[in-house]
């Protein structure tokens, strides 16, 4: 119920309770923790989900790379592949988004590992295999204290993520050990 408090007239979520503006990753994050909470029997307040959706597809839908926007590209773009990773987990895969970020040249590799975990939640682990092929599975740390809030951790755990979800688990099991 407290996420009610949260979430603005569009289906996004704020950052605070009351927030008219919405917060890119927190709204991201917020309905991953509702698709989470719902696949344990919990069940959203009616409405807070299905507005939610709504919103989030027609973000995923709508997204394109801001080239100019050098700051924040890699930001932009992980947020964009975690967008459709959720979407996916909530049975609601943006395959047409998830296409065209697919072919944006230069993405990341966060948001590639993201976008494969996507593709392979999608039941298209070849795909999400192409994607990654030849991309490291190390993470230099780092700690970022703002937009997608990330650390060496949270991508190493990206990676396992997709790993898992390709069902490459000798891979999988050496980024596990090295985050345990």
């Amino acid at each position: 119920r407290k996420l009610t408090q949260f979430q603005t007239a569009s289906g996004g979520f704020g950052y605070w309770p009351g927030d008219h503006e919405v917060s890119e990753w927190t709204s991201i994050y917020a309905g991953h923790f509702m698709i989470e909470a719902e696949r344990k029997g919990f069940v959203p307040p009616p409405g807070l989900k299905d507005k939610w959706l709504q919103y989030t597809r027609r973000e995923a839908r709508d997204w394109a790379p801001q080239g100019n926007d050098y700051w924040n590209l890699d930001r932009r773009e992980l947020a964009q592949a975690y967008r459709l990773y959720v979407l996916a987990l909530a049975n609601s895969a943006e395959a047409g988004a998830m296409n065209r970020m697919r072919t944006t040249p230069g993405l990341g590799s966060q948001a590639q590992w993201m976008l494969a975990a996507a593709y392979a939640l999608n039941d298209r682990p070849d795909v999400a295999k192409e994607i990654v092929k030849g991309l490291s599975t190390k993470v230099q740390p780092y700690r970022e204290m703002g937009w997608t809030y990330g650390s060496g951790l949270r991508d190493e755990a990206i990676i396992a993520e997709a790993l898992m979800r390709m069902g490459d688990k000798a891979a999988e099991a050496g980024v596990v050990k090295r985050i345990a």
